[in-house]
């Protein structure tokens, strides 16, 4: 069980900078037109289509209905913001791409999951140089650990029956 598993090998794809700038500007009208006409067509899904009282009669969930019902429209408006914000970043795209590139200069930061992460494969082995320092008492107290959860089980069992 003392194994060590190195979590920065299969980060590492993920912490790679993968620029399609080049790609997408290529394409910017087609991109942006898609953009636009998925976010669009999931606006009007969310106005026409969305009933909170179904959802939450075909959920049937132990909450109250009301607070059910509020959770789902408070889901609803946000996802239409973002249908909102994403209509708006496909017109950017499409036909204001330098003001897109003002957007883009704030918001294109890139975080290192690998340097956050960092340190949290180390193997901390405290419990292990306890036990092979002091191996009599770490033996005393798994024993009387596990005499205490097998009287307590007995004292069920007995109790139960």
């Amino acid at each position: 069980m003392n194994r060590c598993v190195s979590t920065r090998s299969g980060l590492k794809a993920m912490s790679m900078a993968h620029d399609l700038g080049p790609f997408v500007r290529r394409h910017r009208h087609l991109i942006g037109a898609c953009l636009s006409l998925g976010a669009a067509y999931s606006i009007y899904g969310l106005l026409a289509w969305f009933d909170s009282n179904a959802f939450a009669t075909v959920l049937n969930l132990r909450y109250p209905r009301s607070v059910v019902i509020w959770l789902l429209d408070g889901a609803r408006w946000t996802l239409l913001l973002y249908g909102v914000v994403g209509v708006l970043t496909g017109l950017m795209l499409g036909f204001f791409p330098r003001a897109l590139d003002g957007v883009e200069a704030r918001a294109n930061r890139s975080y290192s999951v690998r340097k956050l992460t960092l340190g949290g494969d180390t193997m901390h082995m405290t419990i292990d140089n306890f036990v092979a320092a002091f191996p009599r008492s770490a033996g005393a107290i798994i024993v009387i650990g596990a005499l205490y959860v097998a009287a307590n089980a007995a004292f069920l069992w007995l109790r139960l029956r």
